[in-house]
Protein backbone atom coordinates (compact mmCIF):
# COMPACT_ATOMS: atom_id res chain seq x y z
CA UNK A 1 0.00 0.00 0.00
CA UNK A 2 1.54 3.28 -1.08
CA UNK A 3 1.23 6.44 0.88
CA UNK A 4 0.17 9.67 -0.79
CA UNK A 5 1.64 13.02 0.29
CA UNK A 6 -1.55 13.75 2.19
CA UNK A 7 -0.89 10.69 4.39
CA UNK A 8 2.69 11.78 5.03
CA UNK A 9 1.81 15.35 6.10
CA UNK A 10 -1.98 15.44 6.48
CA UNK A 11 -2.19 18.53 8.66
CA UNK A 12 0.32 20.95 7.15
CA UNK A 13 -2.33 22.60 4.99
CA UNK A 14 -3.87 23.95 8.20
CA UNK A 15 -1.02 26.47 8.34
CA UNK A 16 -2.78 28.43 5.60
CA UNK A 17 -6.11 28.65 7.46
CA UNK A 18 -7.26 31.93 8.88
CA UNK A 19 -8.24 30.31 12.18
CA UNK A 20 -4.81 28.77 12.68
CA UNK A 21 -2.96 31.95 11.72
CA UNK A 22 -5.09 34.06 14.06
CA UNK A 23 -4.56 31.76 17.02
CA UNK A 24 -0.86 31.22 16.36
CA UNK A 25 -0.33 34.98 16.03
CA UNK A 26 -2.22 35.53 19.29
CA UNK A 27 -0.04 33.07 21.23
CA UNK A 28 3.13 34.43 19.65
CA UNK A 29 2.34 38.02 20.65
CA UNK A 30 0.89 37.20 24.08
CA UNK A 31 3.61 34.88 25.43
CA UNK A 32 6.16 37.67 26.12
CA UNK A 33 3.42 39.66 27.86
CA UNK A 34 2.82 36.81 30.33
CA UNK A 35 6.56 36.64 31.05
CA UNK A 36 6.80 40.42 31.43
CA UNK A 37 3.82 40.70 33.78
CA UNK A 38 5.20 37.95 36.02
CA UNK A 39 8.79 39.16 35.95
CA UNK A 40 8.30 42.93 36.24
CA UNK A 41 5.14 43.55 38.31
CA UNK A 42 4.49 43.09 42.02
CA UNK A 43 2.31 40.09 42.78
CA UNK A 44 -1.15 41.77 42.93
CA UNK A 45 -0.60 43.55 39.62
CA UNK A 46 1.00 40.46 38.08
CA UNK A 47 -1.95 38.24 39.03
CA UNK A 48 -4.53 40.79 37.90
CA UNK A 49 -2.69 41.51 34.66
CA UNK A 50 -2.13 37.84 33.94
CA UNK A 51 -5.81 37.02 34.60
CA UNK A 52 -6.97 39.82 32.31
CA UNK A 53 -4.52 38.80 29.57
CA UNK A 54 -5.69 35.18 29.84
CA UNK A 55 -9.29 36.41 29.57
CA UNK A 56 -8.40 38.29 26.40
CA UNK A 57 -6.62 35.27 24.95
CA UNK A 58 -9.59 32.98 25.66
CA UNK A 59 -12.02 35.53 24.18
CA UNK A 60 -9.89 35.84 21.04
CA UNK A 61 -9.37 32.06 20.80
CA UNK A 62 -13.07 31.28 20.96
CA UNK A 63 -14.12 33.95 18.49
CA UNK A 64 -15.53 32.85 15.17
CA UNK A 65 -12.82 33.15 12.54
CA UNK A 66 -13.21 32.16 8.87
CA UNK A 67 -10.82 29.47 7.66
CA UNK A 68 -10.62 29.78 3.87
CA UNK A 69 -8.33 26.95 2.83
CA UNK A 70 -7.06 25.40 -0.36
CA UNK A 71 -9.46 22.53 -1.14
CA UNK A 72 -6.70 20.33 -2.58
CA UNK A 73 -5.07 18.77 0.49
CA UNK A 74 -1.96 17.51 -1.31
CA UNK A 75 -1.18 20.86 -2.96
CA UNK A 76 -1.98 22.75 0.22
CA UNK A 77 0.38 20.59 2.31
CA UNK A 78 3.15 20.78 -0.29
CA UNK A 79 2.83 24.56 -0.50
CA UNK A 80 3.09 24.77 3.30
CA UNK A 81 6.31 22.76 3.20
CA UNK A 82 7.73 25.09 0.55
CA UNK A 83 6.88 28.17 2.62
CA UNK A 84 8.39 26.67 5.76
CA UNK A 85 11.57 25.93 3.80
CA UNK A 86 11.73 29.48 2.42
CA UNK A 87 11.20 30.95 5.91
CA UNK A 88 13.92 28.69 7.34
CA UNK A 89 16.47 29.65 4.66
CA UNK A 90 15.58 33.34 5.10
CA UNK A 91 16.17 33.08 8.86
CA UNK A 92 19.43 31.18 8.34
CA UNK A 93 20.73 34.39 6.77
CA UNK A 94 19.26 36.78 9.34
CA UNK A 95 21.79 36.40 12.18
CA UNK A 96 19.36 35.39 14.93
CA UNK A 97 20.97 33.00 17.40
CA UNK A 98 24.23 33.14 15.47
CA UNK A 99 22.72 31.73 12.25
CA UNK A 100 24.14 33.95 9.53
CA UNK A 101 26.13 37.16 9.54
CA UNK A 102 25.13 39.43 12.41
CA UNK A 103 24.74 43.03 11.24
CA UNK A 104 25.89 45.80 13.64
CA UNK A 105 22.50 45.98 15.38
CA UNK A 106 23.12 42.50 16.74
CA UNK A 107 25.68 43.95 19.16
CA UNK A 108 22.69 45.49 20.93
CA UNK A 109 20.43 42.45 20.52
CA UNK A 110 23.02 40.14 22.06
CA UNK A 111 23.69 42.63 24.86
CA UNK A 112 20.02 42.92 25.80
CA UNK A 113 19.54 39.15 25.68
CA UNK A 114 22.54 38.60 27.96
CA UNK A 115 21.45 41.31 30.39
CA UNK A 116 17.99 39.74 30.60
CA UNK A 117 19.52 36.33 31.30
CA UNK A 118 22.15 37.11 33.93
CA UNK A 119 20.38 39.90 35.82
CA UNK A 120 17.35 39.66 38.12
CA UNK A 121 14.16 41.14 36.67
CA UNK A 122 13.55 44.02 36.32
CA UNK A 123 17.09 44.61 35.09
CA UNK A 124 19.04 47.37 36.86
CA UNK A 125 22.37 48.92 35.87
CA UNK A 126 24.80 51.16 37.74
CA UNK A 127 25.30 54.41 35.83
CA UNK A 128 27.44 57.49 36.61
CA UNK A 129 25.64 60.36 38.32
CA UNK A 130 26.43 63.63 40.10
CA UNK A 131 26.68 61.68 43.37
CA UNK A 132 28.89 58.95 41.99
CA UNK A 133 26.58 56.28 40.62
CA UNK A 134 22.93 55.35 40.62
CA UNK A 135 20.80 52.35 39.71
CA UNK A 136 18.91 52.77 36.43
CA UNK A 137 16.47 50.24 34.97
CA UNK A 138 16.48 48.74 31.49
CA UNK A 139 13.53 50.24 29.59
CA UNK A 140 13.26 48.81 26.12
CA UNK A 141 10.85 46.87 23.91
CA UNK A 142 11.89 43.50 25.32
CA UNK A 143 9.08 41.25 24.03
CA UNK A 144 11.17 39.70 21.24
CA UNK A 145 13.89 38.63 23.69
CA UNK A 146 11.81 37.44 26.66
CA UNK A 147 11.03 33.81 25.66
CA UNK A 148 14.72 33.26 24.88
CA UNK A 149 15.84 35.03 28.07
CA UNK A 150 13.41 33.00 30.16
CA UNK A 151 14.84 29.74 28.80
CA UNK A 152 18.38 31.11 29.12
CA UNK A 153 17.96 31.73 32.85
CA UNK A 154 17.48 28.01 33.40
CA UNK A 155 19.34 26.40 30.49
CA UNK A 156 22.11 28.86 29.63
CA UNK A 157 23.33 31.06 26.78
CA UNK A 158 23.33 28.42 24.03
CA UNK A 159 19.73 27.42 24.71
CA UNK A 160 18.69 31.07 24.76
CA UNK A 161 20.17 31.63 21.31
CA UNK A 162 18.43 28.53 19.98
CA UNK A 163 15.10 29.86 21.26
CA UNK A 164 15.84 33.29 19.78
CA UNK A 165 16.35 31.66 16.37
CA UNK A 166 13.13 29.69 16.86
CA UNK A 167 11.26 32.88 17.81
CA UNK A 168 12.52 34.56 14.64
CA UNK A 169 11.72 31.56 12.46
CA UNK A 170 8.18 31.16 13.79
CA UNK A 171 7.45 34.89 13.46
CA UNK A 172 8.87 35.06 9.93
CA UNK A 173 7.01 31.91 8.91
CA UNK A 174 3.69 33.19 10.23
CA UNK A 175 4.25 36.49 8.41
CA UNK A 176 4.82 34.67 5.11
CA UNK A 177 1.70 32.53 5.60
CA UNK A 178 -0.30 35.67 6.38
CA UNK A 179 0.95 37.36 3.22
CA UNK A 180 0.06 34.32 1.13
CA UNK A 181 -3.46 34.23 2.58
CA UNK A 182 -4.11 37.92 2.05
CA UNK A 183 -2.74 38.07 -1.49
CA UNK A 184 -4.95 35.11 -2.36
CA UNK A 185 -2.59 33.33 -4.76
CA UNK A 186 -1.43 29.88 -3.67
CA UNK A 187 2.12 29.87 -5.00
CA UNK A 188 5.51 29.97 -3.32
CA UNK A 189 6.48 32.94 -5.53
CA UNK A 190 4.13 35.07 -3.42
CA UNK A 191 6.29 34.70 -0.30
CA UNK A 192 9.52 35.06 -2.28
CA UNK A 193 8.14 38.36 -3.57
CA UNK A 194 7.49 39.48 0.02
CA UNK A 195 11.14 38.79 0.86
CA UNK A 196 12.33 40.79 -2.18
CA UNK A 197 9.93 43.74 -1.97
CA UNK A 198 11.82 47.01 -1.48
CA UNK A 199 12.06 50.58 -2.67
CA UNK A 200 14.64 51.71 -5.20
CA UNK A 201 17.55 51.88 -2.75
CA UNK A 202 20.02 50.85 -5.41
CA UNK A 203 18.91 53.64 -7.76
CA UNK A 204 18.93 56.17 -4.93
CA UNK A 205 22.46 55.10 -4.04
CA UNK A 206 23.58 55.75 -7.61
CA UNK A 207 22.85 59.42 -6.94
CA UNK A 208 24.21 59.81 -3.40
CA UNK A 209 26.71 57.00 -2.67
CA UNK A 210 27.65 55.57 -6.06
CA UNK A 211 30.81 53.85 -4.84
CA UNK A 212 28.69 51.59 -2.61
CA UNK A 213 26.65 50.29 -5.54
CA UNK A 214 29.59 48.34 -6.92
CA UNK A 215 30.02 46.44 -3.67
CA UNK A 216 27.36 43.75 -3.35
CA UNK A 217 27.80 43.60 0.40
CA UNK A 218 26.98 47.29 0.99
CA UNK A 219 24.09 48.51 3.12
CA UNK A 220 22.20 50.76 0.69
CA UNK A 221 19.16 51.76 2.78
CA UNK A 222 20.63 55.09 3.92
CA UNK A 223 21.04 56.70 0.52
CA UNK A 224 18.65 59.53 1.58
CA UNK A 225 20.83 60.17 4.68
CA UNK A 226 18.24 61.39 7.21
CA UNK A 227 15.41 58.85 6.80
CA UNK A 228 14.92 55.35 5.49
CA UNK A 229 12.05 53.03 4.57
CA UNK A 230 13.55 49.59 4.83
CA UNK A 231 12.89 46.44 2.85
CA UNK A 232 11.35 43.40 4.51
CA UNK A 233 14.66 41.55 4.36
CA UNK A 234 16.55 44.47 5.90
CA UNK A 235 14.00 44.65 8.70
CA UNK A 236 14.35 40.96 9.52
CA UNK A 237 18.15 41.04 9.34
CA UNK A 238 18.55 44.20 11.46
CA UNK A 239 15.47 44.77 13.66
CA UNK A 240 13.33 41.61 14.05
CA UNK A 241 12.06 42.97 17.39
CA UNK A 242 10.11 45.58 15.42
CA UNK A 243 9.45 43.79 12.13
CA UNK A 244 7.86 40.55 13.29
CA UNK A 245 5.19 42.13 15.48
CA UNK A 246 4.59 44.83 12.87
CA UNK A 247 3.86 42.30 10.13
CA UNK A 248 1.81 39.94 12.29
CA UNK A 249 -0.46 42.55 13.88
CA UNK A 250 -0.93 44.46 10.61
CA UNK A 251 -1.87 41.38 8.61
CA UNK A 252 -4.12 40.05 11.37
CA UNK A 253 -5.99 43.37 11.36
CA UNK A 254 -6.08 43.41 7.58
CA UNK A 255 -7.59 39.93 7.57
CA UNK A 256 -10.40 41.23 9.78
CA UNK A 257 -11.02 44.08 7.36
CA UNK A 258 -11.23 41.74 4.37
CA UNK A 259 -12.97 38.67 5.78
CA UNK A 260 -15.17 39.85 8.66
CA UNK A 261 -17.58 42.69 9.39
CA UNK A 262 -16.66 42.92 13.07
CA UNK A 263 -13.51 44.18 14.76
CA UNK A 264 -13.90 42.56 18.16
CA UNK A 265 -10.18 42.27 18.83
CA UNK A 266 -8.52 45.10 16.95
CA UNK A 267 -7.74 47.15 20.08
CA UNK A 268 -6.53 44.00 21.86
CA UNK A 269 -4.12 43.27 19.02
CA UNK A 270 -2.92 46.86 19.10
CA UNK A 271 -2.29 46.66 22.87
CA UNK A 272 -0.30 43.43 22.41
CA UNK A 273 1.96 45.20 19.93
CA UNK A 274 2.96 47.86 22.47
CA UNK A 275 5.46 45.74 24.42
CA UNK A 276 6.98 44.50 21.16
CA UNK A 277 7.51 47.97 19.72
CA UNK A 278 5.92 51.30 20.67
CA UNK A 279 7.02 52.58 17.24
CA UNK A 280 5.01 49.84 15.54
CA UNK A 281 2.06 50.53 17.85
CA UNK A 282 2.17 54.17 16.75
CA UNK A 283 2.39 53.12 13.12
CA UNK A 284 -0.69 50.90 13.53
CA UNK A 285 -2.91 53.84 14.55
CA UNK A 286 -3.83 54.84 10.95
CA UNK A 287 -5.06 51.28 10.35
CA UNK A 288 -7.02 51.21 13.61
CA UNK A 289 -8.49 54.64 12.88
CA UNK A 290 -9.56 53.67 9.35
CA UNK A 291 -11.48 50.66 10.69
CA UNK A 292 -12.93 52.49 13.68
CA UNK A 293 -14.30 55.38 11.65
CA UNK A 294 -16.08 53.14 9.15
CA UNK A 295 -17.55 50.39 11.31
CA UNK A 296 -20.28 50.69 13.88
CA UNK A 297 -19.10 50.97 17.47
CA UNK A 298 -21.07 47.85 18.43
CA UNK A 299 -18.73 45.79 16.25
CA UNK A 300 -15.84 46.66 18.54
CA UNK A 301 -17.63 45.44 21.67
CA UNK A 302 -15.77 42.58 23.36
CA UNK A 303 -14.08 41.89 26.66
CA UNK A 304 -10.71 41.84 24.89
CA UNK A 305 -11.25 45.29 23.35
CA UNK A 306 -13.08 47.06 26.17
CA UNK A 307 -11.42 45.62 29.30
CA UNK A 308 -8.15 43.84 28.49
CA UNK A 309 -6.76 46.25 25.88
CA UNK A 310 -6.98 49.36 28.13
CA UNK A 311 -5.29 47.48 31.00
CA UNK A 312 -2.38 46.29 28.83
CA UNK A 313 -2.08 49.74 27.29
CA UNK A 314 -1.83 51.34 30.74
CA UNK A 315 0.93 48.93 31.79
CA UNK A 316 2.84 49.43 28.54
CA UNK A 317 2.59 53.21 28.58
CA UNK A 318 3.64 53.48 32.23
CA UNK A 319 6.62 51.24 31.50
CA UNK A 320 7.78 53.21 28.47
CA UNK A 321 7.18 56.63 30.02
CA UNK A 322 9.86 55.63 32.53
CA UNK A 323 12.31 55.95 29.66
CA UNK A 324 15.04 58.61 29.86
CA UNK A 325 14.47 60.98 26.92
CA UNK A 326 17.33 63.38 27.71
CA UNK A 327 19.98 63.49 25.02
CA UNK A 328 17.96 61.56 22.41
CA UNK A 329 17.65 63.64 19.20
CA UNK A 330 14.09 64.69 18.38
CA UNK A 331 12.90 67.42 16.07
CA UNK A 332 10.92 68.17 12.92
CA UNK A 333 12.78 67.65 9.68
CA UNK A 334 12.62 71.22 8.42
CA UNK A 335 13.50 72.63 11.83
CA UNK A 336 16.63 70.52 11.90
CA UNK A 337 17.61 70.90 8.23
CA UNK A 338 17.18 73.66 5.66
CA UNK A 339 13.96 73.35 3.66
CA UNK A 340 15.62 74.25 0.36
CA UNK A 341 18.42 71.70 0.77
CA UNK A 342 16.20 68.93 2.14
CA UNK A 343 13.02 69.24 0.04
CA UNK A 344 14.56 67.93 -3.23
CA UNK A 345 16.06 64.95 -1.40
CA UNK A 346 12.70 64.25 0.24
CA UNK A 347 10.89 64.33 -3.10
CA UNK A 348 13.35 61.82 -4.55
CA UNK A 349 12.87 59.71 -1.41
CA UNK A 350 9.10 59.66 -1.96
CA UNK A 351 9.57 58.77 -5.61
CA UNK A 352 12.11 55.98 -5.15
CA UNK A 353 10.73 54.43 -1.95
CA UNK A 354 7.23 53.81 -3.29
CA UNK A 355 6.02 56.64 -5.50
CA UNK A 356 6.82 54.81 -8.74
CA UNK A 357 4.98 51.72 -7.50
CA UNK A 358 2.02 53.81 -6.39
CA UNK A 359 1.55 55.38 -9.82
CA UNK A 360 1.58 51.90 -11.39
CA UNK A 361 -0.78 50.41 -8.80
CA UNK A 362 -4.41 49.87 -9.72
CA UNK A 363 -7.36 50.61 -7.45
CA UNK A 364 -8.10 47.75 -5.01
CA UNK A 365 -10.45 45.27 -6.62
CA UNK A 366 -12.03 44.35 -3.30
CA UNK A 367 -15.34 46.15 -2.86
CA UNK A 368 -14.51 47.33 0.62
CA UNK A 369 -14.77 50.98 1.49
CA UNK A 370 -12.33 50.52 4.39
CA UNK A 371 -9.67 49.02 2.14
CA UNK A 372 -9.91 51.84 -0.38
CA UNK A 373 -9.76 54.42 2.38
CA UNK A 374 -6.93 52.53 4.03
CA UNK A 375 -4.94 52.88 0.81
CA UNK A 376 -5.03 56.68 1.12
CA UNK A 377 -4.57 56.54 4.87
CA UNK A 378 -1.29 54.61 4.67
CA UNK A 379 -0.03 56.72 1.76
CA UNK A 380 -0.66 59.85 3.83
CA UNK A 381 1.19 58.28 6.76
CA UNK A 382 4.17 57.38 4.58
CA UNK A 383 4.32 60.98 3.34
CA UNK A 384 4.19 62.47 6.85
CA UNK A 385 6.47 60.04 8.74
CA UNK A 386 9.81 61.35 7.39
CA UNK A 387 8.96 64.84 8.65
CA UNK A 388 9.66 63.71 12.24
CA UNK A 389 13.21 63.04 13.45
CA UNK A 390 13.55 60.89 16.57
CA UNK A 391 16.50 58.80 17.75
CA UNK A 392 20.21 58.66 17.01
CA UNK A 393 19.47 56.95 13.69
CA UNK A 394 15.95 58.38 13.30
CA UNK A 395 14.18 55.21 14.39
CA UNK A 396 10.86 57.00 13.99
CA UNK A 397 10.91 56.92 10.19
CA UNK A 398 12.31 53.39 9.96
CA UNK A 399 9.99 51.73 12.50
CA UNK A 400 6.72 53.70 12.52
CA UNK A 401 6.52 53.04 8.77
CA UNK A 402 6.50 49.23 9.16
CA UNK A 403 2.68 48.74 9.35
CA UNK A 404 1.96 51.15 6.48
CA UNK A 405 4.63 49.51 4.34
CA UNK A 406 3.17 46.08 5.18
CA UNK A 407 -0.22 47.22 3.85
CA UNK A 408 1.45 48.78 0.82
CA UNK A 409 3.26 45.52 -0.01
CA UNK A 410 -0.02 43.64 0.38
CA UNK A 411 -1.64 45.90 -2.21
CA UNK A 412 1.36 45.50 -4.50
CA UNK A 413 1.20 41.73 -4.07
CA UNK A 414 -2.49 41.52 -4.94
CA UNK A 415 -1.88 43.57 -8.07
CA UNK A 416 1.17 41.60 -9.21
CA UNK A 417 -0.43 38.19 -8.70
CA UNK A 418 -3.81 39.14 -10.16
CA UNK A 419 -4.59 37.12 -13.31
CA UNK A 420 -5.20 40.16 -15.48
CA UNK A 421 -2.19 41.20 -17.56
CA UNK A 422 -1.76 44.81 -18.72
CA UNK A 423 1.02 47.26 -19.46
CA UNK A 424 0.86 48.73 -15.96
CA UNK A 425 1.37 45.34 -14.37
CA UNK A 426 4.36 44.60 -16.62
CA UNK A 427 5.97 47.92 -15.73
CA UNK A 428 5.24 47.32 -12.05
CA UNK A 429 7.01 43.95 -12.17
CA UNK A 430 10.04 45.53 -13.87
CA UNK A 431 10.10 48.26 -11.20
CA UNK A 432 9.93 45.64 -8.44
CA UNK A 433 12.84 43.73 -9.97
CA UNK A 434 14.89 46.94 -9.76
CA UNK A 435 13.83 47.34 -6.13
CA UNK A 436 14.83 43.77 -5.29
CA UNK A 437 18.50 44.70 -5.74
CA UNK A 438 18.44 46.15 -2.21
CA UNK A 439 17.35 42.94 -0.41
CA UNK A 440 19.69 40.95 -2.64
CA UNK A 441 22.65 42.98 -1.35
CA UNK A 442 21.54 42.27 2.23
CA UNK A 443 21.49 38.53 1.53
CA UNK A 444 24.75 38.73 -0.43
CA UNK A 445 26.45 40.34 2.60
CA UNK A 446 25.17 37.59 4.87
CA UNK A 447 26.44 34.91 2.48
CA UNK A 448 29.81 36.64 2.01
CA UNK A 449 30.50 36.81 5.76
CA UNK A 450 28.44 33.79 6.70
CA UNK A 451 28.92 32.05 10.02
CA UNK A 452 26.90 29.48 11.91
CA UNK A 453 28.07 29.90 15.48
CA UNK A 454 26.50 31.17 18.67
CA UNK A 455 28.10 34.48 19.75
CA UNK A 456 30.68 33.90 22.47
CA UNK A 457 29.02 34.87 25.72
CA UNK A 458 32.18 36.33 27.26
CA UNK A 459 32.54 38.67 24.27
CA UNK A 460 29.03 40.12 24.65
CA UNK A 461 29.03 43.42 26.55
CA UNK A 462 26.24 44.70 28.76
CA UNK A 463 24.00 47.38 27.26
CA UNK A 464 25.30 49.85 29.82
CA UNK A 465 28.81 49.45 28.39
CA UNK A 466 27.85 50.29 24.80
CA UNK A 467 28.74 53.70 23.35
CA UNK A 468 27.02 56.45 25.33
CA UNK A 469 24.87 57.90 22.49
CA UNK A 470 23.15 54.54 22.22
CA UNK A 471 23.05 53.59 25.89
CA UNK A 472 20.57 56.37 26.63
CA UNK A 473 18.05 54.64 24.38
CA UNK A 474 17.88 51.63 26.70
CA UNK A 475 17.69 53.06 30.23
CA UNK A 476 14.92 54.54 32.36
CA UNK A 477 14.26 56.28 35.65
CA UNK A 478 14.04 54.24 38.84
CA UNK A 479 11.85 56.93 40.45
CA UNK A 480 9.15 56.75 37.75
CA UNK A 481 5.57 55.74 38.57
CA UNK A 482 6.05 52.29 37.04
CA UNK A 483 9.17 51.36 39.00
CA UNK A 484 8.06 53.02 42.26
CA UNK A 485 4.51 51.65 42.48
CA UNK A 486 4.01 48.70 40.11
CA UNK A 487 7.35 47.00 39.62
CA UNK A 488 8.94 44.34 41.76
CA UNK A 489 12.05 45.40 43.67
CA UNK A 490 14.99 44.00 41.76
CA UNK A 491 17.86 42.48 43.70
CA UNK A 492 19.98 45.04 41.94
CA UNK A 493 22.78 45.24 39.40
CA UNK A 494 25.52 42.63 39.49
CA UNK A 495 29.20 42.75 38.63
CA UNK A 496 30.38 41.36 35.29
CA UNK A 497 34.11 40.74 34.88
CA UNK A 498 34.93 43.21 37.64
CA UNK A 499 32.53 45.87 36.34
CA UNK A 500 28.96 46.70 37.16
Amino acid sequence: MSLSPSHLWPDLGVLQEGRFLKRATLLYLALPWFIFLWGWLILPYALAGGALLLLGVVSFWNSSIPSNRNSDGNKSAWLSIQIIAVAFIWCLLAGAGGAGYQNPDWVKHNAILKDLIINPWPVLFMAPSANGSQAVPLVYYVAYYLPAAFVGKYMGWAAANAVLFLTTFVGAGLSLFWFLRLVGKNHVLVVIAFILFSGWDYVGSLFTQREMCWNWTSHLEWWAQHYSYQSNTTLLFWVPQHALAGWLVTYSMLDDIIHTEAAHHIFFLWALSLLWSPFVALGLLPIVAAVFLERKAVRFGSVANVVVAPALTAVGLLYFTAHVADGIPRDFLFSKFSFWSEAPRLLFFYLFEGGIYFFLLREPRLKLRELKQLRWCIISALILIPLVVLGVWNDFAMRVSIPSLAVFWFMIGRDVFDQEVCWRKKLLIVALVVGSLGPITEMARSLSFYSLAIPREEKVESVIHLNSPYTRQYIGKADSIFFKTMSTKSKGPIRIDGRW
